[in-house]
Formats: structure tokens, sequence, C-alpha cells
């Protein structure tokens, strides 16, 4: 009903002004037209467009060079595996935090196919399985259990390389690395 009031209302000055009582305008008259022959124009002779030639290509003109670059192949280079590194087996979760600040929340399943479900900081929820990797520290989960996740902790200094483990238990803290 307002949108009705508001277009009446907008439109009402077109109205008034479409009902004026002044002498109506003349009609246009329309004079006849006599055909006029035109001469065509004179075109000057253009000297013929040659036909595009297209260049042989060859095998070397696919391969990428500084110039010709393939867009399919990324440009980042891939940093080289340091040596002596660890190498993962599992993936890796939450590397920005460390493992003292994750808190074991549930345990889901048991056997070989047991997942341990772990909170950050910030509240998310992480599942993890036996084989990956959890924290900064890349600590590699060993072993689930039904109330305790039992993580395999390596510290790797320029003369040797120490191993231990360290349990996490399910709503309580984690024991000290053995």
């Amino acid at each position: 009903m307002i949108r009705v009031a508001v277009c009446v209302f907008l439109s009402l000055p077109l109205i008034v002004a479409g009902c004026d009582d002044g002498p109506l305008p003349a009609a246009p008259t329309v004079q006849p037209q006599v055909a006029k022959t035109v001469a065509a124009p004179v075109v000057a002779s253009k000297p013929a467009v040659k036909a595009a030639v297209r260049p042989e290509l060859a095998d070397r003109d696919f391969n990428a060079t500084e110039h010709n670059r393939d867009p399919f192949i990324s440009d980042l280079k891939q940093p080289p595996p340091k040596p002596g590194g660890i190498k993962f087996t599992g993936k890796l979760h939450c590397p920005k935090f460390a493992l003292d600040e994750l808190k074991l929340i549930a345990v889901i399943g048991g056997g070989t196919g047991a997942r341990a479900m772990f909170r950050t900081p910030r509240g998310k929820g992480v599942v993890v399985k036996r084989g990956d990797h959890l924290g900064a520290s890349a600590d590699r989960v060993s072993r689930i259990f039904s109330d305790r996740v039992i993580i395999e902790r390596r510290v790797t200094s320029e003369d040797e390389q120490k191993s231990g483990t360290q349990v996490i238990r399910l709503h309580g803290s984690a024991k000290k690395p053995t």
C-alpha cells in the first residue's frame, strides 16, 4: 500500500505537466524524397594483401626457457631435505603447538585402528592415528590405548640422537618422558 502511494506521489508532477491546456504543436510534415543517382565512388586499386605466413615450429620451440615458460610447471623450488632429519611415515598434525599444549580428550576405537583426539589451545579438535606425527617437535604417535597415548620423542643433537617416550593420559596430565 505504501509503495502505491509513493508511486502516485512521484508521478503526480508528470501527470500535471501532461495536462496542459496550451495549443498542440503542429505535426511534422514529410517531404517526398526524389531518387538521386549517385556515381559509384572511384576506388584506387590497392596492392593485394599477402596471406599470413605461419612460422614452421620445431621441438626446440616447446622447451621451457627463460623466455618461453611452461605454465604447468611451478617456479617455486622445493628445499632439499635436511640430511639426518626425521623421515615422516604419517601426517604432521599441529606443527604450531608444543606437545604439552595439546590435550587428549578422546580415544576412538581400539586395536590397530584406534584413533586419538587432541584439542589445541585454540579449541580445534585433531584426530591422529598410530604413525602420525604430532606437535612442533614432530613426535610420533607410537601406541594408542583406551586410556592413554604413547608418544615417541626423538631429540637430535650434533653429537647424538636420543629417543624416549611420553605418556599422555586421557583427562589427565602427561607423564614425564622416560
